[in-house]
């Protein structure tokens, strides 16, 4: 999954079987910069089937929030890629972010309903 910044000026990948968040600073349209490692993230643990970063959007206040296929979990990132928080779920993830910044879908739809 892939998301641009609101201003455009930034990329971010999730790079799922290396198990991190690249970033690209746009330099024009269609063109970007270098690959740069925003984050690296946790592996699997116990019953985990497994850990791929998927689903990625971010919020008004710079936060990233990223959603493991098979980790069960969704974790928030803050501005620098830092780790802050994780929510974990009975079930593995079909992650899936969409709409005007605002959604999530699928399984983790309900993730609104948590304090993060």
């Amino acid at each position: 999954m892939t998301l641009s910044t609101r201003d455009g000026k930034r990329l971010f990948v999730s790079e799922s079987h290396k198990n991190r968040i690249l970033a690209y600073d746009v330099l024009s349209p269609g063109k970007v910069g270098l690959q740069k490692v925003f984050a690296e993230l946790s592996i699997k643990q116990g019953e985990q089937i497994d850990n791929k970063p998927n689903g990625i959007c971010q919020d008004s206040k710079g936060n990233f929030y990223v959603a493991h296929y098979g980790m069960r979990q969704v974790q928030v990132l803050n501005p620098n890629g830092h780790l802050m928080s994780g929510r974990w779920f009975r079930r593995n993830l079909p992650p899936r972010f969409g709409g005007a910044w605002t959604s999530a879908f699928s399984a983790i739809a309900r993730i609104a309903q948590y304090a993060w």
